[in-house]
């Protein structure tokens, strides 16, 4: 299992190495055409030199693409132990006997292109998940942002997508904390602020990952 993952990754690395070398060849032939063409008043009336920029482009996703499909099966992740606060608790105290609840909160920061996007995606979950209806229908149900993140997650079975449809991932991190009480399994009881606990409860490790190459999705525009 351990050497299918190192195969996997190596898989991956090469991959994204490949692509990367292919847009600094792309980004070196466009430099090329700017260059030999600076004596026109207007660069936009060379067909070379738009090939070029549509080559460039190009290459650009690819190399996003590459990223993408390493750092979705092996995320470059940054971990640090947790210095507990004065007082805090220290995984070599003895345990009480008492039951702990503990509770893990999770960012991820997304950059993306725009809004209409995310419908978009959240309008193409609904159409997978309900075969036979229209476009119509999706854009009638699905209206909003928050209509889309609900179809989105439905779609994968009520957990975030990672990679997430639209949003390229910037950087994340995940703590773990000792909490007094676990949530309510009421559904109709829910904090006003579920995530306030961090700033009241002992911080028992927390992990850090950087999504590398992070770029603003494309917005069809070369």
């Amino acid at each position: 299992m351990a050497s299918e993952k190192r195969a996997h990754r190596r898989e991956d690395i090469d991959g994204l190495c490949a692509a990367t070398r292919e847009l600094i060849a792309s980004a070196q032939a466009y430099l090329r055409e700017i260059e030999k063409h600076t004596e026109y008043l207007s660069l936009a009336n060379s067909s070379t030199l738009v090939g070029a920029q549509e080559n460039l482009a190009g290459a650009l996703r690819r190399c996003n693409e590459a990223h993408t499909l390493l750092f979705d099966r092996n995320m470059l992740s940054l971990s640090s132990n947790a210095t507990p606060s004065v007082g805090g608790y220290s995984p070599t105290s003895v345990d009480d006997g008492d039951e702990k609840i503990m509770s893990i909160l999770s960012r991820i920061d997304y950059r993306i292109g725009s809004f209409d996007e995310l419908v978009e995606e959240g309008r193409n979950s609904y159409l997978r998940e309900n075969p036979g209806t229209t476009y119509s229908e999706a854009e009638a149900v699905v209206g909003g942002v928050g209509d889309a993140l609900y179809e989105i997650l439905h779609e994968n079975g009520d957990l975030v997508p990672f990679p997430f449809p639209a949003a390229a991932p910037v950087a994340g991190v995940t703590w773990f904390v000792e909490t007094a009480e676990a949530l309510s399994q009421d559904p109709s009881e829910s904090p006003d602020v579920p995530f306030e606990i961090a700033e009241e409860s002992e911080l028992l490790f927390s992990h850090r990952d950087i999504f590398m190459l992070s770029h603003k999705p494309d917005d069809g525009q070369d």
